[in-house]
């Protein structure tokens, strides 16, 4: 399996409705793309393991492309300052407020997928927000000072993440949440 590391020129490509040379034709071009980041990125943890329905994989790949890109945007070391990280972040935050431009199943893989996944799941858009949050918080570092702090952080970094898990599973509710939480 190759490790992959996206360039900024490509990171920069992701951040653009057409996608760039990541461009695709279909919803399927576009889970597919998700799929091969999510296997082949060099950061990968078991995403979309035999234990995860077969049907429900794709929704954890677009979910993980997104997340993932969103993070190497934020963490990774590549050509950008900080407002340039920010700007690529808020056209992530552009794209998804606007992701029904992706209901044709042309141009930024990730978006298209992702906009598969928020229809057939019924996603709602603040957990993704509050994770383009995260990252901004992450390039914006600051030591957390106590306790609060790192629960502030984890509402907008994990908590999200598993109120997507349990959304894609059916099965997210006011309990479900808070154990996930």
């Amino acid at each position: 399996m190759i490790m992959m590391k996206y360039s900024s020129q490509k990171i920069q490509s992701l951040a653009t409705p057409s996608g760039g040379e990541f461009s695709v034709a279909s919803p399927e071009e576009a889970f597919d793309f998700c799929r091969n980041l999510a296997i082949g990125h060099y950061e990968n943890f078991p995403v979309g393991s035999v234990l995860i329905p077969k049907k429900r994989r794709p929704h954890f790949f677009s979910v993980y492309a997104f997340s993932r890109i969103a993070d190497d945007i934020a963490d990774e070391d590549i050509d950008f300052t900080k407002d340039e990280k920010l700007d690529l972040l808020d056209d992530f935050e552009d794209m998804l407020h606007g992701i029904k431009r992706f209901a044709s199943g042309k141009g930024n893989p990730i978006f298209v997928a992702l906009y598969q996944s928020i229809k057939e799941k019924k996603l709602p858009i603040e957990p993704f927000v509050k994770l383009l949050n995260a990252f901004r918080q992450d390039i914006r570092f600051f030591q957390p000072r106590s306790h609060e702090d790192n629960l502030k952080y984890c509402d907008k970094s994990a908590n999200p993440v598993g109120e997507l898990v349990l959304r894609i599973f059916d099965n997210f509710n006011d309990e479900t949440k808070e154990y996930s939480d």
